[in-house]
């Protein structure tokens, strides 16, 4: 039996551990050092750091979005809340629904999820 693993649980294995090694904060030539240790090339090394800073941003911007969208839609909830008071006390029959602002954060939120799906 082989102990060889297959291509793309060692590519999930040489990102894992270059990750790791970011959070330990190792210089770049450091990190490059080690995974050349795994067997691969030193230009291979970088796209995997590359990678990795990629996935970080990656997950910075999704939460980033959906955090907007989440507090847009919270803004056009209080908006519309206003105006219906605002048209209670004035006894009026007639208030303002801000829909728009609803439709841009669930645009927001939706982005998020479509665009990172990581």
């Amino acid at each position: 039996m082989s102990t060889e693993l297959d291509p793309t649980t060692k590519i999930d294995l040489l990102h894992q551990k270059a990750r790791d090694l970011l959070r330990q904060k190792k210089q770049h030539t450091e990190i490059i050092a080690e995974l050349q240790k795994e067997g691969i090339d030193g230009d291979y090394a970088q796209v995997i750091i590359n990678n990795v800073f990629k996935d970080i941003s990656n997950k910075k911007n999704f939460w980033k979005l959906l955090f907007s969208g989440l507090l847009i839609i919270l803004a056009g909830v209080t908006l519309n809340l206003l105006s219906y008071r605002i048209a209670a006390n004035s006894n009026s029959y007639v208030f303002y629904v801000f829909w728009g602002i609803f439709v841009t954060g669930i645009i927001l939120i939706a982005r998020a999820f479509i665009m990172f799906k990581k």
